[in-house]
């Protein structure tokens, strides 16, 4: 039987230009987002864009599948878009943990960012550091919940010897 394998697409990069475009998203509580890029994007432009309504995400990059290494979305640029009026149940802007390189600047209204080498800066000095305590309080949570997975791994192994065999307590009497 021949093996079925997975085509390789980290080669494949798609970049784009998104730009000057009015999004509004109603009634999502977080399924729907904004202007999100997904796999294997890399040096695209998000530029000018408004985006209004309640959202789960109003603008990010992530992975198809969650854990995909492979089709990364990286170097990527946000550039002034509009969501200062943006209801957002994650938040404003989302990188998850397999986004790398990509950049955004102005206004950051919120931001979780799980991916490496990420750039989010805002011009308001006051707004910039409460974004500098919650990257920091992020990456707490990042590292604890990796160490709590980590950690866990021994307790899902099971012992041969505990386990249960409902025919040798019978044989033993």
């Amino acid at each position: 039987m021949a093996s079925r394998t997975r085509p390789v697409t980290s080669q494949l990069r798609l970049s784009a230009v998104v730009e000057h475009n009015s999004v509004t998203v109603h009634n999502s509580a977080t399924f729907f987002n904004g202007i999100v890029l997904l796999g294997a994007v890399s040096q695209s432009t998000i530029q000018g864009n408004k985006v209004i309504g309640d959202v789960g995400v109003a603008m990010g990059a992530g992975a198809i599948f969650p854990g995909d290494q492979i089709d990364q979305p990286i170097s990527n640029r946000f550039f002034f878009n509009d969501i200062a009026s943006v209801l957002a149940s994650i938040s404003a802007i989302f990188f998850d943990s397999t986004t790398m390189n990509n950049i955004v600047r102005g206004l950051c209204v919120s931001v979780i960012d799980l991916g490496t080498g990420n750039d989010v800066s805002d011009r308001n000095p006051r707004r910039q550091a409460a974004l500098n305590v919650m990257a920091t309080r992020q990456q707490q949570i990042q590292r604890a919940l990796q160490a709590q997975s980590g950690a866990r791994a021994p307790l899902n192994r099971v012992d041969p010897a505990l386990t249960y065999r409902p025919n040798s307590f019978w044989s033993s009497l």
